[in-house]
């Protein structure tokens, strides 16, 4: 996977702070007892617009971005589907040998900046549900990157609704205001392999990127908003259609085709089509920009417990635990094939990272963000954190080696 695509944070302070973010300091082990609410507040703050990133504040802040930002609410089911209880018996365990050194679950979990973590049968059973660094089950954890693949989700009931009449529509049919940009003639199917053509700089921990530039222009508020966050955007590196490049302006062009298309926004159709159908059981959120558009390309914030009801959906070739078809299933088949042209890794299919297992298919966002769906056994692995740094390949290789051990050890493997 390529690894300075995964997500914002560091690059934001970057935007903000126009300095390189001082080095973390060794993640700590959890305290063995619960604290009260202001002895976690203390211990882990929250920070402001212009410091949430740094060290001392990104775990706070990491369950807090809808407060430090304006965000759109997503309410909860009515009536959610609740997961099915851990088996009685001794917890899974699971052990690995990555990098010349043994590993468990336990040392991965207390190792790494893991803040909550979750592991799913199929059917909603829980295997594995850990809280890290005073995290709890109530706590909106952020998604970063994630949110794209909910973005491809929802242009798939879109598609389906007769809303986007084709994937070959290109924006512009649907979002006028791009006339002039790289992005007016770019086809939505490119759109949603990541393969637009446009020229986008996407480089993290660096200032004046175009990334950088399109954090200010959207959840950060600074700009009008809608499209004039895009539509500044002229440059071109290749056509349509032949080149893999990370962008997360071609995931923000996807939402404002989505608002346009459909007449309501993009948090509002997320209710409706997803998480009331799929009985999510907390209200989650969806960062906003000046003008209400939401920022689809990262910032949605969510309970653990919600983010694996959307793997379950991806398992489940997009039912939800009651049975019930919340996604066309065709689509969700076709999210995580192996479809832009160059992908690294296992390759990239509709806003989905492809596993180098075929059976993967990945929702991935910056700072050690994953949902990981092996959807031959259905085993869904939900993973948040706090990684100081935007990408780390090692924590993402370590990463990958206990998904794997764990879903062996799961479905009967060594």
């Amino acid at each position: 996977m390529r690894m300075r695509s995964a997500g914002l944070a560091g690059l934001m302070a970057l935007a903000l702070a126009a300095c390189v973010p001082e080095q973390p300091p060794a993640v700590a082990a959890a305290p063995a007892r619960a604290m009260t609410d202001a002895e976690r507040a203390q211990a882990y703050p929250i920070g402001a617009a212009a410091d949430y990133w740094r060290p001392a504040t990104i775990i706070g802040s990491f369950s807090a971005m809808d407060r430090i930002f304006t965000a759109r609410p997503i309410a909860a089911a009515p009536r959610p589907l609740p997961l099915r209880a851990t088996p009685p018996g001794p917890p899974l365990a699971v052990s690995f040998t990555h990098a010349g050194r043994n590993w468990t679950l336990d040392s991965y979990l207390e190792g790494t900046a893991t803040t909550a973590f979750l592991a799913l049968r199929r059917d909603g059973t829980v295997l594995v549900e850990r809280y890290l660094h005073q995290r709890r089950p109530e706590d909106r954890l952020t998604s970063w990157s994630m949110a794209k693949t909910v973005t491809a989700i929802l242009v798939g009931l879109a598609l389906a609704d007769g809303r986007i009449a084709s994937l070959d529509d290109p924006a512009g049919r649907y979002v006028p205001g791009l006339a002039g940009s790289a992005y007016a003639e770019v086809p939505i199917r490119h759109l949603l392999t990541m393969a637009s053509g446009v020229g986008f700089n996407e480089t993290y921990d660096a200032p004046g990127t175009d990334i950088a530039r399109l954090a200010l222009a959207s959840f950060q508020g600074q700009g009008r908003g809608g499209v004039a966050s895009v539509n500044w955007i002229t440059a071109r590196a290749a056509e349509p259609g032949t080149r893999f490049n990370y962008a997360s302006a071609d995931t923000q062009v996807l939402g404002l085709v989505l608002a346009a298309a459909t007449g309501q926004s993009v948090a509002a159709m997320t209710e409706a089509r997803i998480w009331q159908p799929m009985g999510a059981e907390a209200a989650a959120s969806w960062l906003i920009d000046a003008a209400g558009q939401e920022a689809t390309f990262c910032c949605m914030n969510v309970t653990l417990r919600d983010f694996g009801r959307l793997g379950l959906l991806m398992a489940n070739q997009g039912r939800a635990l009651d049975g019930r078809q919340v996604l066309p299933a065709d689509w969700v088949r076709v999210m995580g094939e192996r479809l832009a042209p160059g992908a690294p890794g296992g390759g990239y299919g509709y806003q989905t990272w492809v596993g180098n297992d075929p059976n993967y298919a990945v929702f991935r966002g910056v700072h050690g963000q994953w949902i990981i769906v092996d959807r031959g056994s259905g085993i869904v692995i939900v993973r948040t954190a706090a990684l100081a740094q935007s990408s780390s390949p090692e924590d993402a290789a370590l990463t990958a080696a206990m998904a794997r051990a764990l879903i062996a050890r799961a479905t009967g493997g060594s």
